[in-house]
């Protein structure tokens, strides 16, 4: 446990529980093991790791990604019953060329340093690597050369961060044996992305239906999306002839984040990214926002400890428009180290959709007029759709390679209600291969992403929403989907080819709707909110179930108490009293801000007792009537709102009255209870009825009130996580005092006989 915390039983658990979710695929796998399968993926010659790597380092190809896709789409809904699988939306990871033997000259001292001690933690020790981040883009397999791969564009951090790479060992393309791996050690028969060991709020930071995400909203919509930087807003005059524009953040729960004592809250190397940014325009007539506005720099600040060599490229220092002009980027406060990795970053190389059609213009119905695109060879693939009365060829054929000069990490979807290529602004992005991103950034309708990984999650997403749903599958009344295009229709969880992007149902804009993507955050629950629990305090950080709970270890321990009590009679009052008092060291008691739970304290008790027979001769001339009345005050000086008990002083009282009737065979009694912090109590009345000297009847009512209070959820709970939601989704109910049992209340009959 100390190297390996993860919790295999809930792994196997929810494993068992997601068999079948690719059944047309691979019938015996579940989701957290079908995309490490070593299985060739039918009709596509490439094992299932592989083709889909393709879709999730973003290659958004026509022969590879869209066909890929295509044949899973085939596989699981019959394309010629369904309808074909159109060409959809990806976000390319990006390559910076690194030999780990010929590094980046990342201290930019001329000299490749990669000799004795540069593997150590030694920051005086010159290291191009910095360790262990030398990562190695050489690595690819002969079938994809010169395409973004999860193992050709991620760094050695940022693939730990989804369970491969080298520092497990293991390659993320690919789970079949390598033969011929250029400069790769590690080519078991093993592989492919590791659910047991990646870290969940990588995997869902660009999902909707996460924490942030506002009611109504869709991946196509200029709301600021999850993964993302947010649109720019408003721009406002910073000069007579200048302006500016300031992005409007996403704000959504952390990612990759951990509480470290005296240092605080911290990102994983592998997902820091832009904190934030802004844009400055010339603007001529001194009118902000408006069409004569031309972008002169953008500047960005970086969350601390950003290295493009750890966390990978999201822009380097320059944006190049189709235009040519050259929009400088200006990082706040950066070192001479990162503006030198910037800088290498422009020349990273991504790739953007080759569309089959070019949008040359729009007609009174607002469609697009299209040509044929003169780079489209040999053929485009995707599907055809009726769409605002006119069939839409919704096709791409291949994948150019660009710099991230000029195509920027930017999401492919975001704002598409107010791109130039939907006039309409629905909540569709069908040509989103034909979208001037950079332009759309600039103009405010497009958006950058956080950081590389969020793109990674984006892609997974796509892959969620497509593949969602098979003729195997049972909607939520138990039915498969074996009735063709109605079965899919009328089960709003399934993705459906003929309405890809229908908000309110499982599709590309809404896929927090869809049946693989709910399942996934079924999985996937959120922490506490707190700093020391690594939120943000608007949201936990969200986590898997098998890398949350505890251990709980039952131990009876020894208790030193000290007390002492005296009983006297009280001649003035005709009572009785009895008074004890203890002290309890070192208690446990349970603490939501402790990390193990318990914080101990001492426990000082105090009990007065007070007893007085009473004539009362109208009710009773012949008995006296009983009173007694109990006060337990209890005292926990080192008590905090955290505590689950109530505190620091907390009281319970009981009273009580009894008397007999002929000669004491009939015994009515009535008795009270009550705690104060709780709130919480009873009323017991009852009557006994001694019939003989052997035989007794007594009846009664047991009722019970009281409350649920709200209490903060541990920084480390020994259950599972769970989705949370709501105004106390961070709180906790529990039920203190007799408020436990509130919910008993009882009427009974006990007849006794004794011998």
């Amino acid at each position: 446990l100390e190297f390996a915390s993860s919790n295999q039983q809930l792994f196997a658990w929810s494993c068992i529980a997601t068999v079948g979710i690719a059944a047309a695929l691979e019938p015996g796998a579940c989701a957290w093991t079908f995309f490490a399968s070593p299985n060739t993926l039918r009709s596509a010659a490439l094992p299932v790791a592989e083709a889909f790597g393709s879709v999730f380092a973003g290659n958004p190809d026509g022969p590879t990604s869209v066909r890929y896709m295509a044949l899973v789409h085939d596989f699981q809904k019959n394309a010629a019953v369904t309808g074909p699988l159109i060409a959809f939306p990806l976000a390319s990871l990006n390559r910076v060329f690194n030999d780990p033997q010929a590094p980046l000259d990342r201290n930019g001292n001329g000299v490749v340093d990669n000799g004795a001690g540069c593997a150590d933690a030694d920051p005086s020790t010159p290291c191009d690597l910095g360790g262990f981040d030398g990562f190695d883009t050489r690595t690819t397999r002969n079938d994809s050369p010169g395409v973004p791969t999860l193992d050709n564009s991620l760094t050695n951090e940022q693939r730990a961060l989804l369970g491969c790479g080298p520092f497990y060992g293991t390659r993320c393309d690919t789970s079949a044996r390598e033969t011929n791996t250029l400069h790769f050690p590690q080519s078991g028969a093993f592989g492919g992305i590791d659910f047991l060991n990646m870290e969940a709020s990588v995997l869902v930071q660009s999902w909707l239906g996460v924490e942030g995400t506002l009611p109504g909203q869709t991946l196509t919509d200029n709301l600021p999306q999850p993964g993302t930087t947010g649109p720019l807003g408003a721009a406002v005059s910073s000069g007579a002839t200048t302006s500016s524009r300031v992005n409007v953040p996403f704000l959504g729960g952390p990612v990759c984040t951990r509480f470290v004592e005296r240092e605080g809250v911290l990102k994983l190397p592998g997902c820091r990214g832009v904190a934030s940014l802004s844009v400055e325009y010339a603007d001529p007539n001194g009118i902000p926002g408006d069409a004569d506005d031309e972008p002169t720099a953008v500047r960005v600040a970086f969350e601390n400890g950003y290295r493009p060599s750890v966390d990978g490229c999201i822009v380097g220092d320059m944006v190049r428009r189709q235009n040519g002009a050259v929009v400088p980027v200006m990082a706040v406060g950066a070192s001479p180290e990162l503006r030198r990795e910037l800088a290498a970053c422009s020349n990273a190389t991504t790739r953007r959709a080759v569309p089959e059609r070019l949008i040359t213009g729009f007609n009174a119905q607002q469609n697009p007029i299209t040509a044929p695109n003169p780079d489209c060879t040999p053929r485009g693939f995707g599907g055809t759709l009726t769409i605002n009365g006119a069939p839409r060829r919704v096709f791409v054929c291949a994948s150019e390679e660009v710099t991230l000069a000029e195509l920027p990490l930017i999401h492919p979807t975001a704002g598409c209600v107010d791109s130039p290529t939907n006039p309409r602004g629905v909540a569709g992005c069908f040509e989103w291969a034909n979208r001037d991103l950079v332009e759309e950034f600039f103009d405010g309708s497009a958006q950058l992403f956080q950081n590389e990984l969020a793109a990674f999650s984006y892609n997974f997403l796509m892959f969620l929403a497509i593949s969602s749903c098979d003729t195997r599958s049972v909607n939520l009344d138990g039915e498969n989907h074996e009735g063709g295009r109605a079965a899919f229709r009328d089960d709003p969880e399934c993705f459906l080819p003929t309405a890809p992007y229908r908000p309110g149902r499982c599709s590309l804009s809404t896929p927090q709707l869809c049946a693989n993507v709910k399942s996934f955050l079924a999985a996937v629950g959120v922490p506490r909110n707190t700093v020391r629990a690594a939120g943000n305090e608007r949201f936990g950080r969200r986590t898997f179930i098998w890398h949350s709970g505890g251990e709980v270890v039952l131990r009876y321990d020894q208790r030193n108490v000290l007390g002492f009590a005296t009983d006297f009679a009280e001649d003035y009052s005709k009572t009785s009293w009895g008074i004890e008092f203890t002290w309890i060291e070192d208690v446990p008691f349970e603490d939501a801000d402790s990390d193990d739970g318990i914080t101990r304290s001492d426990q000082y008790n105090l009990t007065v007792s007070i007893d007085r027979p009473t004539f009362i001769h109208f009710l009773n001339p012949n008995r006296t009537f009983l009173f007694n009345t109990q006060w337990f005050v209890s005292y926990v000086p080192r008590a905090k709102d955290s505590f689950t008990q109530n505190g620091p002083v907390n009281a319970l009282a009981t009273f009580s009255v009894s008397t007999g009737y002929y000669q004491d065979r009939m015994i009515p009694e009535l008795l009270t209870i009550y705690e104060f912090d709780s709130r919480s109590g009873g009323i017991m009345p009852s009557l006994q009825y001694r019939m003989t000297d052997h035989l007794s009847v007594t009846v009664g009512v047991l009722w019970f009130f009281g409350r649920t209070q709200l209490n903060d959820v541990p920084v480390r709970e020994v259950s599972p996580v769970v989705n949370r939601v709501g105004r106390n989704a961070y709180r906790v109910g529990v039920e203190n005092g007799l408020s436990g049992i509130r919910k008993r209340d009882e009427v009974f009959m006990r007849l006794r006989y004794s011998f």
